[in-house]
C-alpha cells in the first residue's frame, strides 16, 4: 500500500512539471526598474493601503489574525481593475508535504514583487487534488506579495491583533482543545455553529 502511494506521488510530481505553463522570466534589472514605478492617484492609495476592515479579517485557531487571499484580490481589483495578476516565476515542486511555487505580482505589466506560495498536500488526501494544492500555493503567494507592497500591514501589529480579537473573536472548546473563532460563528451555548 505504501509503495502504491509513493508511485502515485511520483506520478503527480511529474504531472506538476508537465502540465504547468512555462514560468515567466523577468530579469533582475526589470524587477528593480519596476519597483516604485507605478503611479497611484490619492484615491487609489487610500483604497489599496487602508487598514483592513473587520469583515476582511479572520482568525486562525491559534489566535493569529489574517486576511484571506480574496480580501487582497478584491482590493487589487478595486484599484487596478483587470490590470494585475500573478505570473508563475518558477515550476511548482512537491517538497515533503508541501507544494511550493514562486510567483510574480504584475501590475499594469510591471513586476512589483516575487514570493513563494505554499500549500500542504498529501497524496493520501482524497479531498484535495494536486491542482487544488497548486491553487492554494497561488493564493498563499498573493497574500505574501500584497504584504510585500504594504497592504493591510496592521495584521502584523500585535496591538491591532489583540484589539481585534477582543472585539470580534473568542475561544471555544473544539475536539478537546481551546481554539479561536469569530464571535458570530458561536451559538448561545458557547459552541461553534455547524
Amino acid at each position: 500500500m505504501a509503495d502504491e502511494a509513493l508511485v502515485k506521488h511520483e506520478e503527480k510530481e511529474k504531472l506538476v512539471k508537465r502540465e504547468e505553463e512555462k514560468p515567466a522570466a523577468f530579469s533582475l534589472q526589470e524587477m528593480i526598474a519596476s519597483f516604485g514605478s507605478i503611479e497611484l492617484t490619492q484615491e487609489q492609495q487610500e483604497k489599496l493601503f487602508a487598514p483592513p476592515t473587520d469583515e476582511e479579517i479572520d482568525v486562525r485557531p491559534d489566535g493569529l489574525i489574517y486576511a484571506p487571499w480574496t480580501s487582497y484580490a478584491k482590493r487589487l481589483r478595486a484599484v487596478f481593475g483587470m490590470a494585475w495578476g500573478l505570473v508563475p516565476a518558477g515550476e511548482g515542486k512537491i517538497v515533503g508535504e508541501l507544494v511550493v511555487r514562486p510567483f510574480y505580482l504584475v501590475i499594469k505589466g510591471k513586476p512589483v514583487g516575487t514570493a513563494v506560495g505554499e500549500c500542504r498536500y498529501s497524496v493520501r488526501n482524497a479531498t484535495m487534488t494536486l491542482g487544488d494544492a497548486l491553487e492554494g500555493a497561488r493564493s498563499n503567494a498573493l497574500s505574501r506579495l500584497c504584504k510585500g507592497i504594504g497592504m493591510m500591514l496592521e495584521l502584523w501589529d500585535k496591538g491591532f491583533g489583540e484589539k481585534w480579537r477582543t472585539i470580534h473573536a473568542k475561544q471555544v472548546l473544539k475536539d478537546g482543545k481551546l481554539v479561536w473563532v469569530r464571535k458570530e460563528t458561536v451559538n448561545q451555548n458557547g459552541e461553534q455553529k455547524s
